[in-house]
């Protein structure tokens, strides 16, 4: 198990340093900011939204305050 954590907390961002998150009150996902995430692999695209399922997803979001 622990080499499992330690793999993911290895992983790049996969868009770099733009990639950016929000918090929809999911532990397995979050929403994508990004203005085109469309050749992300991590990108999950459901109706007009697209969700982030990067392992680590969470690190990426954005303070609430941030977005406004």
């Amino acid at each position: 198990m622990d080499d499992i954590k330690e793999y993911i907390e290895k992983l790049p961002s996969p868009g770099g340093r733009e990639c950016c998150t929000k918090d929809i009150g999911l532990q397995t996902f979050s929403a994508c900011l990004k203005s085109q995430p469309y050749h992300c692999r991590y990108a999950v695209l459901f109706g007009n939204e697209v969700f982030c399922s990067h392992p680590k997803h969470a690190s990426y979001r954005k303070a609430e305050v941030e977005l406004s």
